[in-house]
């Protein structure tokens, strides 16, 4: 992944991850918690497709106007992955022992954790 999204970029791209369709500018603004200007989801739009996060899944008329309407070429999944990265990965497993108090859970990640050891030699 290339970068960390903004608030704006990622409410935008959650707009897009929630949609079972493509959204054009309008419609992510309408499909958003958060009140954004016109201008600003266009520049959000703009500043997206120029870095590869989404592209332009169809071309429609909206009010006599013609509007395109994006899809995300990075789904959600990826972007979180991409947040946790290899260290992410460690220090959340780390703070999930360290957090859990169950003797029964910390037994299961302790077989887990032995389970794959094994697979890996």
């Amino acid at each position: 992944m290339k970068r960390v999204l903004t608030k704006m970029e990622y409410e935008v791209m959650r707009a897009l991850w929630e949609s079972d369709k493509p959204l054009s500018s309008r419609e992510i603004m309408d499909s958003s918690a958060v009140e954004f200007k016109q201008s600003t989801v266009q520049t959000v739009l703009r500043t997206l497709l120029k870095e590869g996060w989404i592209q332009v899944g169809n071309v429609s008329i909206h009010t006599k106007v013609l509007a395109r309407e994006f899809i995300p070429v990075v789904s959600n999944e990826e972007y979180a992955q991409s947040l946790l990265g290899k260290k992410g990965k460690f220090s959340m497993a780390s703070r999930l022992i360290q957090q859990t108090d169950n003797v029964e859970e910390l037994e299961r990640l302790g077989e887990l954790i032995e389970k794959r050891l094994k697979e890996k030699q």
